[in-house]
C-alpha cells in the first residue's frame, strides 16, 4: 500500500475535498446513541481547551475507491461510517445554531437507504425537525442531532461555538485509508474481525505498576487486577476457590466487615488467612513470618507471599451466575474511580482524578508513579491493590447492574448469598442487598445513570463510591438513600445556580431560567422530577398527594380515568435512556398557535424516546394522549407526561378571562416547580 493510499485529512479537507462517500447497503444503520455523540463532542472540546494548536486524531476511515475522474472521486466506506455520519450531524447542528460552516452540501450518501439519505439532508438544510417531518426521518439520526444541539446550547456560548468549529475544521484529523485495488472486501472484513487487538491502556497501566514490585509479588497483583477487570461477574468468583473463602469468607461477605484504616484491610485479611493455616505446608513458620512482615509493610501481598497459585477453573458456584449481569461502566473507567478513592486516602484532596479513560495512563503516572523512589512506588502499588479490591467489592454489592436473565433486563442492587446447609454447599445466588428500600435505591441510581450515560461524566458514581468506601463497617440503607437524595438535589441546585439559603421565591426564579428553555433543558432535570413524582406516588394514599402533583383536585378540570391509572403506572415505571424533549402542545400548530411565552416552558415539555417523539409529530395534546396510552398502557416512559395527560384542557388562550377554570399547562407548571424544590423526606 503506497503512502498515497493513507492520508491524514483535517475535517475541513474531508468535507471540502472533491470526494463523495457512499455507505453500502450491507452496512448496518446509524446506531450511535447519546453517550457516543456526547463523548465525541466532549473529547474534541477537551483537546481544544488543553492545547488548541495540537492535532487531535479522531479515528480512521477505511474506504474502497470506486471510481475517479477529474472532478470527483467516489469512495465506498468500509469502516468508519458511524463516526463520519456523526461528524455530518455535528456540522448540521452547528449550522442550525448559525455557526458558519461554509459547506453547501454534505458528501455522505447511502446506498438503498433513502430514509437515511433524506434524514441527513433534512437535518443539514432545515435543522431541528418538527411536526409531521419527524415521522419520515430516521429516529437515531434525529436523536443524535438533538443530543449535539443540546450540548452546544447548554455548554457553549456563541464565541466558544465558533472556536469549536475552527478547531474541528483545522485540527481534528481523520486518517483515510484506501484498500488496494481489486481487494476482496468479504475477505478484508474477515481479516478485520479476526485481527489481533492492540494492547489496551489498562493493560499498559497494569504492566507499569507490576514493574515496580518484586517478582514474587507480581503474580499476586496480577490476580487481583485480573479478578477486578471482569466487570460482568461478582468479584469472589474471579478468584480460585481455595483463595476465595480466605478473602471473602464462607458467606462471601467477610471483606466488607473488615476495617480499613491505613493498611488495616491488609492486616485483617492476613489474620484470616493465618488463622485458617491454608497457604503453606509449614503453616506455623509461614504464619509467624507473614505476621511479622505484615506489621512492617501491612499489605495485601503478604497474604499470598508464599502461597501456591492454582489455575482458576470454573466451579459449580461460578457457572450459575456466568454472563448474567452487566455493569454500568467498563474496567478502565472503574480503575479511575478506584484511583480517585486511592487519592482521597492519600490525602491529596485538592487533586481531582479525571474519569476520562483516554487519560488512564497519564492519571496513574501522575498519582502513583511520578517523582517517587522505587520503594515508595512499590508501597503505593501495594496500597492501590487493596483499594482496588475493596472498591470492586463495594461496587458489586451496592451499585446497580442489569440482570440479563430477567425478561425486561431490570436494574438491581444485589449481593451474593450462599445457602448454609451441607447439601446446598455449592448453591450460590443473588438477592437484594437490602430487604427494605431496595426499589428506592434502584430508582435513584438508575435515575443518575440514564441522565449521565457517558462514563467520563459519572461523577455521581464517584461520590457514591466515596460514601461507601468511607463507612466504617455496615452500610445503613436509610443513610445511603439520604446521601443519594442529597446528591440528587445538590445536582439540581448546581445546574440551576440555586442558593438554598436564599428565599424560596428567589430559588423559583432561578430555576425558571434554567428549565424554561425548550429542548435545551438538561435530561437530568426531567429524570429527577420523574423520581420525585414516583416517590410521591409511592408514599401511600394517592388522594393525599393528588393536589400537590396536579395543582388541583377539581374533577371538572381532570381526566378521571387517566388520573385513576397514575398510581398503577408509577408501580410499573422504570428509568430508560430517553433523550428527546417533546413539546406537549406542538411548536407548529394547524390552527391556534400557543403563546410564545408558554411554548418552550418546562410545563409544556417532557422527556421521551426519540421513536415516541417521532410518532407524536405535530398532533395536539388530546391526540398525543390517545397515541401514547394506546401504545404504552401502564408502562409509561415519562411520569411527567402522564401527569400532563391528566388535564382535560391543556391550553386555553383566554385563560385570563376564566373565573372557575385553569388550563392544564398553568396548573402543571406551578405544581412541578414546587415539587422540584420540595425537600425529600425519606
Amino acid at each position: 500500500m503506497s503512502n498515497n493510499d493513507v492520508q491524514a485529512l483535517t475535517i475541513e479537507e474531508l468535507f471540502f475535498g472533491n470526494a463523495i462517500y457512499t455507505i453500502p447497503s450491507y452496512q448496518r444503520n446509524y446506531a450511535w446513541g447519546q453517550a457516543q455523540v456526547e463523548q465525541l463532542i466532549n473529547d474534541i472540546d477537551d483537546q481544544r481547551k488543553e492545547d488548541e494548536n495540537k492535532n487531535y486524531y479522531v479515528g480512521s476511515l477505511v474506504v474502497d475507491r470506486r471510481q475517479a475522474n477529474t472532478e470527483i472521486t467516489e469512495y465506498e466506506t468500509i469502516d468508519g461510517q458511524q463516526r463520519h455520519t456523526t461528524l455530518c450531524i455535528i456540522l448540521a447542528a452547528l449550522k442550525h445554531l448559525n455557526v458558519e460552516v461554509a459547506i453547501k452540501t454534505l458528501n455522505l450518501s447511502f446506498e438503498c437507504r433513502e430514509s437515511s439519505k433524506r434524514t441527513l439532508l433534512s437535518l443539514f438544510v432545515h435543522g431541528e425537525p418538527k411536526g409531521k417531518t419527524l415521522q419520515n426521518l430516521e429516529p437515531s439520526m434525529v436523536n443524535a442531532f438533538n443530543v449535539a444541539l443540546k450540548i452546544f446550547k447548554s455548554k457553549f456560548n456563541a464565541n466558544e461555538l465558533i472556536e469549536f468549529k475552527k478547531f474541528l475544521f483545522k485540527k481534528v484529523i481523520i486518517v483515510r485509508t484506501c484498500v488496494p485495488k481489486d481487494t476482496d472486501l468479504n475477505h478484508y472484513f474477515e481479516i478485520m474481525n479476526n485481527r489481533g487487538e492492540q494492547l489496551e491502556k489498562h493493560e499498559v497501566v497494569k504492566a507499569r505498576l507490576m514493574n515496580h514490585l518484586p517478582e514474587n509479588e507480581q503474580p499476586v497483583f496480577a490476580q487481583i487486577w485480573d479478578a477486578c477487570s471482569d466487570m460482568g461477574h461478582y468479584i469472589p468468583f474471579r478468584f480460585d476457590s481455595k483463595v476465595r473463602t480466605k478473602i471473602f469468607g464462607d458467606d462471601l461477605k467477610q471483606l466488607l466487615t473488615l476495617s480499613y484504616g491505613g493498611n488495616g484491610l491488609f492486616n485483617a485479611v492476613l489474620d484470616k488467612v493465618n488463622s485458617e493455616q491454608a497457604l503453606s505446608k509449614n503453616s506455623d513458620t509461614l504464619q509467624a513470618s507473614i505476621y511479622q512482615e505484615s506489621q512492617s509493610k501491612g499489605n495485601l501481598f503478604n497474604l499470598y507471599s508464599e502461597a501456591k497459585f492454582y489455575e482458576r477453573k470454573k466451579d459449580d458456584e461460578q457457572t450459575q451466575l456466568d454472563d448474567r449481569f452487566r455493569s454500568i461502566i467498563n474496567f478502565p473507567n472503574f480503575l479511575l474511580h478506584a484511583l480517585t478513592l486511592f487519592v482521597d486516602a492519600d490525602e491529596l484532596i485538592e487533586q481531582k482524578v479525571s474519569l476520562d479513560d483516554k487519560k488512564l495512563i497519564k492519571e496513574f503516572d501522575t498519582y502513583i508513579l511520578e517523582g517517587l523512589a522505587e520503594d515508595k512506588c512499590a508501597q503505593k502499588v501495594r496500597r492501590f491493590a487493596g483499594v482496588l479490591l475493596k472498591t470492586r467489592y463495594l461496587f458489586d454489592c451496592y451499585i446497580i447492574k442489569r440482570d440479563l436473565s430477567s425478561p425486561e433486563k431490570n436494574w438491581g442492587v444485589r449481593t451474593l448469598v450462599r445457602k448454609s446447609s451441607e447439601k446446598a454447599k455449592h448453591n450460590v445466588s443473588t438477592v437484594n442487598t437490602f430487604i427494605e428500600n431496595s426499589e428506592k435505591l434502584v430508582m435513584l441510581q438508575s435515575m443518575f445513570n440514564v441522565s449521565y450515560p457517558g462514563n467520563s461524566y459519572k461523577h455521581w458514581l464517584a461520590n457514591t463510591l466515596r460514601y461507601l468506601f468511607n463507612q466504617e463497617q455496615t452500610i445503613d440503607v436509610k443513610n445511603f438513600i439520604v446521601q443519594l437524595e442529597t446528591s440528587a438535589f445538590n445536582q439540581l441546585c448546581s445546574i440551576g445556580n440555586i442558593d438554598t439559603k436564599s428565599s424560596i421565591q428567589s430559588q423559583k426564579e432561578l430555576l425558571k431560567q434554567t428549565i424554561n428553555c425548550g429542548t435545551s433543558v438538561q435530561n437530568y432535570i426531567f429524570n429527577y422530577l420523574d423520581y420525585k413524582i414516583w416517590l410521591e406516588l409511592n408514599r401511600g394514599d394517592f388522594d393525599k398527594v393528588k393536589f400537590s402533583l396536579l395543582g388541583t383536585d377539581d374533577e371538572i378540570l381532570l381526566d378521571t380515568p387517566v388520573v385513576n391509572s397514575i398510581k398503577k403506572v408509577a408501580t410499573e415505571f422504570k428509568f430508560t435512556n430517553r433523550s428527546s424533549v417533546e413539546h406537549h402542545y406542538p411548536q407548529t400548530s394547524k390552527t391556534e398557535a400557543m403563546d410564545n411565552k408558554l411554548i418552550d416552558t418546562f410545563a409544556n415539555l417532557c422527556l421521551v424516546s426519540s421513536s415516541t417523539n417521532s410518532s407524536l409529530g405535530n398532533d395536539y395534546p388530546e391526540g398525543k394522549k390517545k397515541t401514547v396510552l394506546a401504545k404504552q398502557g401502564d408502562k409509561a416512559e415519562s411520569l411527567k407526561q402522564r401527569l400532563m395527560f391528566s388535564y382535560k384542557d391543556w391550553y386555553l388562550s383566554n385563560e385570563t378571562a376564566l373565573t372557575e377554570q385553569a388550563s392544564g399547562i398553568k396548573l402543571h407548571g406551578d405544581a412541578m416547580l414546587e415539587l422540584l424544590l420540595l425537600p425529600v423526606i425519606t
